[in-house]
């Protein structure tokens, strides 16, 4: 688990969950960008909440290791969600080719294949 203070607040989140929000606050900060953000939490005392708040580049979250007495909340849909929003942000880089890629080669046909 992992103690998540936002706004000036602490909750409880899954370990995954908070590998993946970090990723997505960097995502924004290399970006500019800002989103809104739901997670399932737990309160100090264990009980259930879901989170929402805006985040972007100047978001101020706290992310520390906890050992706490309760078991971590299902949050595999929030992470694979964040998990989008992360990749939407960082769209796959194109490929460039080097040069010896692109010039021509000796192709062997074989005559016989069209047969």
């Amino acid at each position: 688990m992992r103690r998540l203070r936002v706004a000036g607040e602490s909750y409880y989140v899954a370990d995954g969950l908070g590998a993946a929000l970090l990723e997505y606050l960097r995502a924004l900060a290399e970006t500019g960008g800002a989103g809104i953000v739901a997670l399932p939490a737990l309160t100090a005392e264990g009980v259930a909440t879901q989170l929402e708040f805006v985040a972007g580049a100047s978001s101020q979250t706290l992310l520390t290791p906890a050992a706490v007495g309760f078991a971590e909340p299902d949050s595999s849909e929030a992470v694979a969600r964040l998990q989008q929003l992360t990749r939407r942000l960082r769209p796959e880089q194109v490929k460039l080719a080097h040069a010896e890629e692109l010039l021509p080669r000796e192709v062997d046909f074989d005559e016989r294949a069209d047969a």
